[in-house]
């Protein structure tokens, strides 16, 4: 553990004993307001190749190539340049990519999202850019993939790669990793509920999934220390028509780098069901 988080976690718990009320209020402040980090050379590549749009609720979207149009969502504290890895392999297949910036990340403008943020701007997406031939999300874009479509958002396949199964049990882990005490973990996740604005049973996504007769596909990789591959493998035990494909050694994050990944991904959408099973895993 790092000195800093070593710190912030001592801070937390004695905050969480003698001022409970301002340790949620501060947790809260962090939790929805999402780090920006310095733009990698790829992506100031894969921005230069692509044009910038804006959604009615002010958040920036890019898009690279034409044709058929398919959405691409970034996971939190991410950015739509983050999705570019999927240029080459769909793009060269016939398809426009449209990758969000959610509020407050990227080019978006804001300082604090949730996801439900992210949601409204893949509905105004859709009527911007849709209807999608797939919608593919990473980490908190994958949830707020599957739980678009399952509210309606328009799409024939879906892909989550390193996705929440529970948005309730993600703030749990956020109130442990900063340290807060049970007791304030509780309450913390109450005051992320009213924020949010939707209960957490209405968008817990292992009881909205079955509703879905989409074909997905779950990536996920065995040692993710974010989203545990459990999430993946309960969401996929809830579906009748998902595919669950797990990587080694990649992480939460490098799976985007993958082009393993993204090459299946890519050709679970352009390839049909059976083909895709035969061919590309």
């Amino acid at each position: 553990m790092n000195i800093g988080l070593h710190v912030l976690r001592a801070q937390n718990r004695v905050l969480s004993l003698v001022q409970p009320d301002t340790a949620v209020k501060k947790a809260g402040e962090m939790f929805f307001t999402p780090r920006k980090h310095a733009e990698k050379d790829w992506e100031l590549q894969a921005e230069a190749v692509g044009r910038r749009m804006t959604l009615k609720n002010g958040a920036s979207v890019i898009v690279w190539g034409e044709g058929t149009p398919i959405l691409l969502m970034h996971g939190w504290e991410g950015r739509a340049t983050q999705m570019s890895g999927f240029i080459n392999p769909l793009a060269s297949k016939g398809y426009q990519l449209i990758a969000i910036d959610a509020p407050a990340h990227g080019k978006s403008a804001g300082s604090q999202s949730n996801p439900m943020r992210f949601v409204e701007s893949m509905f105004l997406a859709e009527q911007a850019f849709g209807p999608f031939y797939a919608v593919v999300g990473h980490s908190m874009g994958g949830g707020c993939a599957l739980y678009s479509v399952a509210e309606g958002l328009q799409t024939e396949k879906v892909v989550s790669i390193a996705g929440p199964a529970s948005f309730q049990r993600v703030s749990r882990r956020f109130a442990n990793f900063i340290g807060l005490m049970d007791t304030v973990a509780d309450k913390f996740i109450q005051h992320v509920e009213q924020v949010v604005g939707i209960p957490f049973d209405d968008i817990d996504l292992v009881s909205r999934v079955p509703e879905l007769a989409h074909p997905t596909l779950l990536v996920h990789d065995n040692e993710d220390e974010e989203i545990p591959f459990k999430d993946a493998q309960s969401i996929a035990n809830a579906m009748s028509n998902a595919y669950l494909y797990n990587t080694v050694g990649l992480g939460h994050r490098k799976i985007m780098r993958s082009s393993l990944v993204t090459d299946t991904v890519s050709n679970f959408i352009a390839f049909s069901n059976d083909r895709f099973l035969v061919e590309a895993i």
